[in-house]
C-alpha cells in the first residue's frame, strides 16, 4: 500500500505518462503546472516504484475569485477547491477524503468544490456519494479555438 506524501508540486516531473490524460483534457495544462511549480504549490501523491498513483492538489480562494467562467457564478466565500484529483489505483478514498475535509475545516471554508467532465461519470458518482452535489457548468478551453463544459460539484461545509 502507498504512503500518502506531502510535496512540492516542483519535485514531481510533467512528462511522467501519468499527466498524460490531464494534458489531453486541459488546453494549456503543461502552462498551469509550470506556473504552479513556480509557485511553490504542495500536493498530496502517491508513489509505486518511482511512478505516481495518485495526486491532490488543493487551492483555498477567497471572496475576490473570478466566476466568471461559471454559467452560475458562486456568490462571494472562501473555499476550498480540489484543483487535481485523480488516482490510478483506486481503493475506498478514505484518504482522500479526510485530506479534503481536514483542510477545508483546518482553513474554516464555507463549501468544497470541483470541476469534473461529464466523460468522468463513475468520478462524479464518487463525489455524488460524498455528499457533492452539481451547482452549474465551467467553461474550460479544450483547445486555442472552442471549450467544453465541465459540470461543477459542491459540497457544503458550514
Amino acid at each position: 500500500m502507498s504512503n500518502i506524501e506531502c510535496r512540492y508540486l516542483s519535485e514531481l516531473n510533467v512528462n511522467d505518462k501519468y499527466f498524460d490524460s490531464l494534458k489531453e483534457d486541459y488546453y494549456n495544462f503543461n502552462d498551469w503546472f509550470k506556473k504552479k511549480q513556480d509557485n511553490n504549490t504542495m500536493c498530496y501523491v502517491t508513489m509505486n516504484n518511482g511512478n505516481i498513483t495518485s495526486l491532490l492538489i488543493l487551492k483555498i480562494e477567497y471572496e475576490d475569485e473570478d466566476y466568471s467562467n461559471f454559467t452560475i457564478p458562486f456568490n462571494k466565500s472562501k473555499r476550498l477547491k480540489i484543483c487535481t484529483f485523480k488516482v490510478i489505483n483506486k481503493g475506498k478514498g478514505i484518504g482522500e477524503e479526510f485530506i479534503i475535509n481536514r483542510e477545508a475545516i483546518i482553513n474554516n471554508v464555507n463549501e468544497i468544490y470541483v470541476t469534473i467532465f461529464d466523460k468522468y461519470q463513475s468520478l462524479i458518482k464518487l463525489f455524488n456519494n460524498n455528499g457533492y452535489y452539481e451547482y452549474t457548468k465551467k467553461k474550460t478551453w479544450s483547445d486555442s479555438d472552442s471549450f467544453d463544459f465541465e459540470s461543477m460539484l459542491v459540497k457544503k461545509v458550514r
